[in-house]
């Protein structure tokens, strides 16, 4: 099949006059160069397409997770931006449901946990003349610690919103209650003076009295800072609790769709990475694979060349059928990379946020 076969032909060939001037039939010589080529050709095409069964599953896979994937991200995204909407109009609403009190709620919670903490041992003293185990007395004063601060806070809601019947009595309740337990304190704190080494401060003799009702109004003023605290930090706007509420929501939501758009991109880029990967793997063998079928074509035209150009040197006349080459045809599967997944019908209608695969 050789450069020396085609000259040894073409001039034996050329010598006998075949092909025949007329004859639009190539000679037998061509046809078997022709039949050798797409012999070759269709083995490499069919090594070609055993090849591909995988690589084309593959691709296949990949391209449908792929897309599957940027439908994810675009449900994501959309999801993601009513989101944002709905928590953008709940921090408006948020916003206009408060009359700003003077107090943060933090400086509130710290001064009231200031307070609690300093009537402990104004309270703990007292219990220790019921002659009580340490541990108990100080159960007895953590209680009065939350509970006095605990009104307070109450008294001052009650006061700084709208003032009606119900509140009236409860507010009246509680500060009664108040006095009451103000008084009995201040009565165990006048004994526990009278019988306490307490009477004589820097040396200075105290009456009982008199440093009850010092205790009194440290109490009171306690109490009071602690009610008017908790008047300054309360907001009584009426749809402060509902947008509060709707705000959380709005908020919880947004950050869970921020982290399902997060997770859904990761997903993109990792299925189009692995696409990359299997359609480069994939392109360079059908590539290598298309060169491989045209060079043998390519190949076994320029021997028939060689015969036709040593086969004229021995004729004066130019046969009908050199003017074209046998028909050596590459088969479909390697003229064009055959992507379809059957992919098409899904597509239908859609539109990709992203890079197209």
């Amino acid at each position: 099949m050789g450069h020396f076969g085609a000259w040894l032909n073409g001039r034996t060939d050329g010598k006998k006059s075949i092909p025949s001037k007329d004859a639009a039939e190539h000679s037998p010589y061509e046809k078997r160069l022709a039949q050798t080529a797409k012999e070759n050709i269709k083995r490499a095409a069919q090594r070609w397409e055993d090849e591909d069964k995988e690589l084309k599953g593959k691709y296949c896979d990949a391209k449908r997770e792929y897309i599957d994937a940027l439908r994810c991200l675009n449900r994501e995204r959309k999801e993601h931006g009513l989101a944002s909407k709905a928590y953008t109009d709940a921090l408006g609403i948020k916003r206009e449901s408060s009359t700003y009190p003077h107090l943060s709620l933090m400086a509130y919670r710290l001064l009231i946990g200031f307070i609690a903490i300093g009537e402990m041992p104004l309270t703990a003293i007292v219990f220790d003349i019921l002659g009580e185990a340490r541990l108990l007395t100080y159960v007895f004063a953590a209680v009065l610690c939350v509970v006095l601060p605990t009104s307070a806070h109450f008294l001052g809601v009650i006061i700084r919103e709208e003032f009606n019947k119900k509140k009236g009595v409860i507010f009246a309740i509680n500060l009664l209650i108040f006095v009451g337990v103000l008084v009995a304190i201040a009565y165990m704190r006048e004994k526990f003076f009278e019988a306490s080494d307490f009477q004589k401060v820097l040396g200075v003799q105290m009456d009982p009295t008199v440093a009850t009702i010092v205790f009194i109004l440290i109490q009171a003023f306690i109490f009071t800072v602690a009610t008017t605290a908790s008047y300054f930090a309360h907001d009584p706007h009426p749809n402060l609790k509902r947008s509060l509420k709707e705000f959380d929501d709005a908020k919880r939501r947004l950050e869970k769709e921020s982290k399902d758009t997060i997770e859904a991109e990761e997903r993109v880029n990792k299925a189009a990475e692995i696409l990359t990967k299997v359609t480069a793997l994939r392109e360079g063998t059908f590539k290598r694979y298309k060169y491989v079928t045209e060079e043998v074509k390519a190949i076994h035209e320029r021997v028939i060349e060689v015969y036709r150009t040593h086969n004229l040197r021995k004729r004066s006349d130019t046969p009908i059928s050199f003017s074209n080459y046998p028909i050596i045809e590459i088969p479909k599967s390697l003229q064009v990379l055959d992507e379809d997944c059957g992919l098409t019908d899904d597509l239908e209608g859609e539109s990709f946020e992203g890079k197209d695969s």
